[in-house]
C-alpha cells in the first residue's frame, strides 16, 4: 500500500532540487542536488509541520529519526524567500565545522561553554508557501547561493540568542506537563510523546525521554 501524504488533498511527488548544504567537515557551503519529496503520514513527527521535506536518510543514517527543521524568511530587492533548514543535534554526529566557522566558535569553546550546536550537515531547501507567508503547505524550489548571506546570519543570530537551548527548555516543559497530566494508566496513550518516533506508545515515550536526556547532558 503506497504511503499517504500527511496533508489532505496533497499529492505524492519526488523531485530533484538544488539545496544549500553547510557541510559538517568544514568545507565550503555549496549547492547540492537532493531529493525533495512529499511528507507522508509515516514520516517522523518533526517533518510533518510542512508538506515537503528533503530526504535526509542518507545524510544522517541511523540518526535520521532525530532530524529537526527550522524555518527562515528573508527579503532581497523586495522579493521574499523562504527556506526550511534540516538539521540534527545528535551527539553521534560531528559538530558542523562550517557553521562553527561562520559563527566564529570552536568545538573546544562549545564544550567549555556547555552549548548545544548543529551536528552533521545542515541542508536548506527553498520553498514557496501556498499563502505567500509561512504555511504548512509549501512547494519546493531550487535554492540560490545569492541567498546564503541571510541564512548564515540566521544561524549566527540563532546561536547568539541560544535558540537551541530554548528549544530544549521547551521540550523539558512538554515532558514535565506530560508527566503531571498523563502519568498513570493513560500515560502511554496521551501526551506529546505519542507523536514521537517509535513502533508503539511505550517505545515513543522511552525514545522521547532518551533524546531529551542526551541533550541535557550537553548543557549540564
Amino acid at each position: 500500500m503506497p504511503a499517504e501524504p500527511a496533508f489532505l488533498n496533497d499529492k505524492l511527488e519526488s523531485l530533484v532540487r538544488k539545496c544549500i548544504v553547510f557541510p559538517a567537515d568544514g568545507s565550503e557551503t555549496r549547492i547540492v542536488h537532493m531529493i525533495a519529496r512529499t511528507v507522508t503520514l509515516e514520516d517522523i513527527s518533526s517533518l510533518t509541520c510542512h508538506s515537503r521535506c528533503v530526504d535526509m536518510a542518507s545524510t544522517f543514517g541511523d540518526n535520521y529519526r532525530k532530524t529537526r527543521v527550522m524555518t527562515h524568511q528573508s527579503a532581497r530587492d523586495g522579493v521574499q524567500s523562504t527556506y526550511l533548514l534540516f538539521y540534527n543535534l545528535s551527539l553521534n554526529l560531528p559538530i558542523n565545522l562550517n557553521v562553527a566557522h561562520v559563527i566564529g566558535v570552536t568545538p573546544s569553546h562549545l564544550k567549555t561553554r556547555k552549548r548545544l550546536f548543529w551536528r552533521g550537515d545542515i541542508v536548506a531547501m527553498k520553498v514557496q508557501p501556498q499563502s505567500g507567508q509561512i504555511d504548512f503547505i509549501v512547494e519546493s524550489l531550487d535554492a540560490n547561493l545569492f541567498e546564503l548571506g541571510p541564512l548564515e546570519e540566521f544561524l549566527r543570530k540563532g546561536y547568539q540568542e541560544e535558540v537551541l537551548e530554548r528549544d530544549l527548555h521547551y521540550e523539558e516543559l512538554i515532558w514535565d506537563s506530560y508527566l503531571s497530566k498523563f502519568r498513570g494508566p493513560t500515560s502511554l496513550l496521551l501526551g506529546a510523546p505519542t507523536l514521537y518516533w517509535g513502533s508503539n506508545a511505550a517505545e515513543k515515550e522511552e525514545n522521547f525521554l532518551c533524546d531529551l536526556n542526551e541533550l541535557r547532558c550537553v548543557v549540564g
